[in-house]
């Protein structure tokens, strides 16, 4: 009997740190993503991603930083499925690539009138 298919590794790491421990130990292989049940009410965890999209196409430095957490490899982290320890790594990473791209416009206030 073929077994079902197994969560991502981002969902068993209880921090950052663990997660290529955790996909190391579930091996390689075909995971299930998140469904749409899956996504998280982590709004403060999706404003960042957002603002950090922003710092990504603008920054080298903080493309780089970001380049081993990208969304393909790393669904779960993304859609804000796992652990809090491992949410609030991925916040800090997501900083620290916002900090290494030059200020990003304030997309809630309108832009100055021209003078």
């Amino acid at each position: 009997m073929p077994s079902p298919p197994t969560s991502h590794p981002d969902r068993a790491c209880a921090t950052l740190a663990n997660l290529d421990a955790a996909g190391a130990a579930r091996g390689s292989g075909p995971f299930v993503p998140p469904g749409e049940g899956a996504r998280d009410c982590r709004i403060d965890l999706k404003l960042l991603q957002w603002r950090a999209r922003q710092a990504l196409a603008a920054s080298e430095p903080a493309r780089a930083r970001l380049a081993g957490l990208s969304a393909e490899q790393h669904s779960d982290l993304w859609a804000g499925t796992v652990q809090d320890g491992a949410a609030r790594g991925f916040a800090v990473a997501l900083e620290e690539a916002l900090s290494l791209a030059p200020p990003l416009p304030d997309a809630r206030r309108p832009p100055d009138p021209p003078q």
